[in-house]
């Protein structure tokens, strides 16, 4: 299944964190499958500010920041953006088997029922629930 970066980063905060054994270790390969490696990092930008993770293209405030006390360094965060904007729509294929599709389907349900989906999961329950139902109408 093709997933941007948000919907990687929506996906790892809905996971359960509790289960049973069988469940727990396929959560964890779950995680390193959707989780982002050093060359994702790389080509998609991704860095922690506060509490918030962001991809992306360096916003305004990001180079003012840095150029205040590295002029070079914000020059050469302006030059990347031309290339970091390029992957915003970017997909990566990631692999769910059975198990894992289920655990997930069950995360969008569950919240769904307690009316706690935010927009960050709307194109996750969309892929992963809905889109299960039409293909078991078109068996």
């Amino acid at each position: 299944m093709k997933l941007n970066v948000a919907e990687r980063v929506a996906l790892l905060q809905i996971l359960p964190a509790e289960g049973d054994f069988t469940t727990l270790k396929v959560l964890r390969e779950l995680q390193e499958k959707i989780g982002f490696s050093e060359e994702d990092h790389k080509k998609y930008n991704i860095r922690r500010i506060g509490n918030n993770i962001r991809w992306g293209p360096w916003n305004e405030e990001e180079i003012k920041e840095v150029g205040d006390g590295d002029k070079a360094r914000a020059k050469q965060m302006e030059k990347e953006n031309v290339g970091l904007a390029k992957t915003m729509g970017e997909t990566d294929e990631i692999e769910f088997g059975e198990k894992a599709t289920e655990i997930v389907k069950e995360s969008l349900l569950g919240l769904d029922k307690e009316k706690k989906l935010k927009s960050e999961h709307v194109t996750l329950y969309e892929k992963f629930v809905q889109e299960k139902k039409e293909n078991k109408k078109g068996d």
